[in-house]
């Protein structure tokens, strides 16, 4: 049969060029997987940095509610804070829990001189929705990372 020209010592150099050229091309393809898998890894940290942010905001507001017996602005803004952070990190169910939370909150704020009955019910039912709301956005911050 017929065979091909054979490589002379000319035709090497351009071999091991394209050889070079190779290992650079699949160097390139693993840099860019890695950076891939690094941004994703850095998003899902800064998403749970700032669950765990919005979960302290609720923390705050229980602790001032539970310390002080009443809603003052101060609780009622850590609320406004984890509403905030809320809106792209938990789930519809969870922010809608917030908000409530929130406008509770709003409603009760420093009326300490003219607590009704139903305030004063209102405050416990806060104090207790913050401590429900407390684990289930921890349980959705665990399970979605």
């Amino acid at each position: 049969g017929r065979q091909g020209p054979a490589m002379t010592l000319t035709d090497w150099p351009s071999v091991i060029v394209i050889g070079l050229s190779l290992g650079s091309l699949l160097l390139s393809l693993v840099s860019c997987a890695v950076a891939f898998k690094t941004k994703r890894e850095v998003k899902t940290a800064a998403r749970l940095e700032s669950r765990i942010k919005a979960i302290n905001h609720i923390r705050d507001a229980l602790h001032d509610l539970t310390r002080d017996g009443i809603v003052r602005a101060t609780t009622t803004a850590s609320i406004g804070k984890a509403l905030h952070l809320s809106a792209l990190l938990f789930n519809g169910a969870v922010r809608q829990e917030i908000d409530r939370a929130h406008a509770t909150a709003y409603r009760l704020q420093d009326i300490k001189w003219q607590i009704t009955d139903r305030d004063a019910g209102d405050i416990v039912a806060l104090r207790r929705d913050l401590q429900v709301l407390i684990g289930r956005m921890n349980q959705e911050a665990t399970l979605l990372g």
